[in-house]
């Protein structure tokens, strides 16, 4: 059946909207179906991705440890951790990027997203029968079928999602399931959905503490325990993220773009923007766009 995912996967890129029930949403970035991939360079994101090894042999480079990768293994980057996939042979691999909607998210969910992304688990071997692979395999079948209801489509891959929590993460007491999030928990959460609600604003430190009623110090520690990066690191990868996803999904111009993600200037943006992408914001919108129509965005930008 696997000679039909890729096929599979432009349905599942049509999926661009959130995804939810009352409990959790998610915004999902791309879906990958690759059947020959090889190395990519050290990065990180400021989401989710879940890869699954259907055949090939490789290692997964993170933290300053290697995994071995084989048909079977599943494994989660985490956000804001620099990793690396290799393959000298090419692996098919299976992905999916994605993020919570944190303002449509209940507070036990988001407790359990805060500890995977601490120190949730990072390679899984031998899953072909976990229930993630399951439901994975069956949402790509599914797609591919050409019979698919769209509801029935976004069902699944919420389904699919969420298995994710408890493939990755820790099961929670019944006694800490019902005990709500704590001053720092609540703390970043409402920090990050300010921030990426408020792209276009300067976005200082010291105004979005005083937002918080707590001091500036209190919260730049939050953000590097919590997140694994520093508060102008998230605030500069926040803005990027929103500036490739405009250039490719809209026909804003670059101007526009750079006032709504809260860069000072054109010139400003350019050069921030060649950083962390490799190619300025012009080059970035026709290659990603043409990628896109050939299915191949995700791994484009990967």
């Amino acid at each position: 059946m696997t000679d039909g995912w890729v096929g599979a996967k432009r349905l599942l890129d049509a999926f661009d909207a959130e995804i939810g029930n009352p409990d959790i949403a998610f915004l999902v970035h791309y879906w990958g179906v690759t059947p020959a991939h090889r190395d990519n360079p050290v990065h990180r994101h400021s989401f989710f991705e879940v890869c699954y090894v259907v055949d090939g042999e490789g290692t997964y480079a993170e933290g300053g440890l290697e995994y071995p990768l084989r048909p079977g293994t599943m494994f989660c980057s985490r956000p804001g951790v620099q990793h690396q996939i290799r393959s000298r042979g090419g692996m098919y691999l299976l992905y999916v990027a994605f993020e919570t909607v944190e303002a449509k998210t209940g507070p036990v969910v988001c407790r359990r997203l805060e500890g995977l992304k601490r120190s949730g688990r990072v390679a899984i071997a031998e899953c072909q029968g976990s229930p993630s692979v399951l439901l994975w395999r069956a949402l790509l079948d599914m797609a591919s079928s050409g019979k698919a209801v769209r509801e029935a489509l976004a069902s699944a891959i919420h389904a699919l999602l969420v298995s994710f929590l408890s493939e990755f993460g820790e099961e929670e007491s019944e006694e800490r399931r019902h005990m709500p999030l704590n001053p720092n928990e609540r703390h970043v959460k409402r920090a990050v959905l300010y921030i990426r609600n408020n792209l276009s604003a300067r976005l200082r430190l010291r105004d979005l503490a005083e937002y918080l009623h707590i001091s500036g110090r209190h919260l730049s520690r939050l953000f590097s325990d919590s997140l694994g990066m520093s508060y102008t690191e998230y605030v500069r990868n926040e803005r990027l993220r929103q500036a490739a996803e405009l250039l490719v999904s809209s026909d804003m111009p670059l101007k526009e773009i750079a006032r709504e993600t809260g860069f000072q200037t054109i010139h400003y943006f350019t050069r921030a923007f060649c950083e962390c992408k490799g190619m300025p914001p012009g080059k970035y919108r026709e290659t990603g766009r043409a990628t896109q129509n050939d299915g191949g965005l995700e791994a484009w930008d990967s």
